[in-house]
């Protein structure tokens, strides 16, 4: 009894005189103790194949695969109720790319989120993404593929990617469609990869 008794009056100093009842909802439900542990990455499957299932268009659902499947859940292995506005800040702020690509990271997280909270999977008034703002994308050039050229990723040079129809370039062509584009788009405006007659 006297441990309980030292026990509470040390928490109710902690508090600051506050009622620990209180102080324990607080911290429920900022540790979402009543909430299932899911992790990101069946969060992200179960939000791509919901929108499988509303038919939502192959190239959306490969954008969502590269930002969320291959990008956020690879670099998330933990659970959804282990994300904090700081990680998903730290998330964005590191997949690098210009102001574009990372609001379309920002897009694809915040859909991810609400789907989340759907699903109650995530509190009602979760702000994982709080203080986190779109970027200005200026109004720069926009590079446009030929339709040979987005066919035939081989046809560009055998120094590092993509390569010659087989290795490196061509599997990351195969796989992750979106950053093989990047990386030829980098290349092609360094002048490493020509453009294809």
């Amino acid at each position: 009894m006297e441990v309980a008794a030292a026990q509470f009056a040390e928490a109710h100093a902690i508090l600051g005189g506050r009622f620990i009842v209180d102080a324990a909802r607080d911290f429920a439900h900022q540790h979402r103790l009543d909430l299932p542990d899911v992790p990101v990455a069946d969060a992200v499957a179960a939000f791509v194949e919901d929108r499988v299932k509303a038919g939502a268009s192959k190239r959306y659902l490969q954008d969502l695969r590269t930002r969320l499947v291959h990008g956020f859940a690879a670099a998330n292995v933990v659970n959804l109720g282990d994300l904090t506005a700081d990680r998903l800040r730290q998330w964005l702020d590191n997949a690098g790319g210009g102001p574009r690509h990372h609001n379309n990271n920002l897009a694809a997280v915040r859909t991810l989120v609400r789907f989340c909270i759907g699903r109650r999977w995530l509190p009602k008034d979760a702000d994982l993404l709080e203080g986190v703002t779109k970027r200005k994308a200026d109004a720069g050039p926009i590079e446009i593929w030929t339709p040979k050229e987005l066919a035939a990723p081989q046809q560009h040079d055998a120094h590092g990617l993509p390569g010659g129809g087989t290795g490196r370039g061509s599997d990351l062509a195969r796989e992750c469609p979106a950053t093989f584009l990047r990386v030829v788009s980098a290349r092609r405006r360094s002048g490493c990869c020509s453009r294809g007659p």
